[in-house]
């Protein structure tokens, strides 16, 4: 496995190769660490690539996990991938209050903050005018 075929998991999941795994890849390479990267994207690799939950379902359950933990930024790019991967307003929703039973009402209104600007994005195409 290498660099080429890592960025390209991630991008055919998230629609790029996300700042935080190159600046993960950037250190990895000045501390002469790059092995140990490749065997962190090894283990990602087999527990969520060859995972038996469907992508849309292990995206949902990250996003859940992530914005349960206060991660907002990365719960988001969870969230897009989700909508990417077929996930309805419906089953975001879902996600929504299981985190509001799990992590309480500042994380459910965050992720309602998430859920709306990605569906109002994607209605609108991403213009922002009326």
């Amino acid at each position: 496995m290498g660099i080429e075929d890592i960025k390209q998991r991630y991008e055919s999941t998230f629609g790029k190769f996300p700042e935080s795994v190159q600046k993960r890849f950037e250190l990895a390479k000045l501390a002469d660490r790059l092995e140990s990267i490749f065997e962190v994207e090894s283990l990602r690799k087999t527990l969520l690539a060859e995972n038996p939950l469907p992508t849309k379902i292990q995206q949902l359950v990250h996003f859940g996990q992530l914005l349960a933990l206060g991660a907002y930024e990365p719960a988001e790019m969870h969230a897009k991938a989700a909508v990417k991967a077929g996930a309805t307003p419906a089953e975001m929703m879902g996600v929504l209050e299981t985190t509001l039973i799990t992590a309480g009402m500042p994380r459910f209104s965050k992720g309602v903050e998430i859920v709306a600007a990605i569906f109002v994005q994607e209605a609108t195409g991403g213009r922002t005018d009326e």
